[in-house]
């Protein structure tokens, strides 16, 4: 099972990866009572699916959720409609719930080559 450690870090490492060229500002609200650095938000401007961490304080939409379903989230182990449906996952606006869906959406779902 894997655990994001650096929210910022992750979504800074995935810089050029394309989240299916979605346009969207979204503010990420995560709750971790494990790393108090991870615990709190931040805005991610995703422009033509390529994100950016940004400061200031416009955002069209907010999710709110916990380390852990996040960590499902971004591995793609898991879509936001689920987490959504089953109250693990909160958004301010429900009319982007397709948009959030899809920016976290992937075909490919992971694999570990990790030897054991």
């Amino acid at each position: 099972m894997y655990r994001v450690i650096d929210l910022k870090g992750i979504i800074n490492e995935l810089r050029n990866h394309n989240f299916n060229n979605e346009r969207c500002k979204l503010k990420i609200t995560i709750r971790d009572n494990f790393i108090p650095d991870n615990d709190g938000s931040i805005i991610v401007d995703f422009n033509n699916g390529f994100p950016t961490i940004v400061d200031n304080k416009e955002y069209d939409v907010e999710i709110n959720l916990d380390i852990a379903d996040f960590s499902s989230l971004i591995t793609c182990t898991v879509n936001f409609k689920s987490l959504y449906k089953y109250g693990r996952a909160l958004i301010s606006d429900e009319s982007y719930l397709k948009k959030v869906n899809n920016i976290f959406a992937s075909d490919e779902k992971p694999i570990c080559m990790t030897m054991f």
